[in-house]
């Protein structure tokens, strides 16, 4: 093959991929979702920045109204719904049986961008596992999940929290993000653990009405190290 017929067919294979990589309907579609969110995105932080501005102007004893719930009144809060109880049913119907909690709230941080992170207990007694029907699992895989989960351990929560401010509720998105395990800390259990809680527990954000006062303010959330501040527009 001489060089100029080469080079014509590399032209032409070329010419042949940059047409199939062209952007199509599906990748329009998924660009243009993705500009909506980066837009959302840069409001939501200008919208913060002027927040936090306003809200160093009160602390420096300007009018501003704002509001702000200390890091100890979260976690007295979350800990007001604990211990909280259900059955192995509920994690897994077909293949748990048991008695289970979650308890004992610790280590509560707020974070930058509305994140609040803590630690929660949880335990277990009377468990029963049923692995029948698994390819591979067998009594000694049942019993080291069962001790597992007796042995109870420790519950890394990632809370996101939004504001609703025109119905006065703070919503909670929580999300498990690690745990550990008292007996049995394999990775296998504790991913088992883990993606169930997520997947029965917190799917779904959890509401919590704000007083009066934080209602009428009808402003913006932000956090600082040890306070959840709304302040108003």
């Amino acid at each position: 093959m001489s060089w100029r017929i080469y080079f014509l067919c590399a032209a032409v294979l070329g010419s042949l991929f940059i047409v199939g990589c062209g952007p199509n309907q599906y990748n329009l579609k998924t660009r243009k979702k993705e500009v909506a969110k980066l837009k959302r995105s840069i409001k939501a932080a200008r919208s913060a920045k002027a927040a936090s501005a306003r809200y160093r102007e009160g602390l420096q004893g300007k009018s501003v109204n704002w509001i702000a719930v200390s890091k100890e009144s979260i976690g007295a809060a979350i800990a007001a719904y604990l211990p909280y109880r259900y059955r192995g049913q509920d994690l897994s119907k077909k293949r748990l049986r048991g008695n289970f909690w979650f308890s004992k709230p610790s280590k509560v941080k707020l974070h930058p961008g509305n994140r609040l992170t803590y630690r929660m207990g949880f335990g277990a007694k009377k468990v029963t596992v049923n692995l029948k029907g698994i390819f591979g699992a067998g009594k000694s895989d049942a019993r080291e999940i069962k001790e597992a989960l007796q042995g109870g351990g420790t519950l890394s929560m990632d809370v996101t929290m939004q504001l609703n401010a025109k119905k006065g509720q703070l919503f909670l998105f929580s999300n498990c993000t690690a745990v550990k395990l008292n007996k049995r800390n394999t990775r296998r259990n504790r991913k088992y653990l883990r993606d169930a809680i997520n997947k029965k527990f917190f799917k779904f954000g959890y509401r919590i009405p704000l007083p009066d006062a934080m209602n009428k303010l009808q402003g913006h959330l932000l956090t600082t190290a040890h306070h959840v501040v709304i302040v108003g527009r």
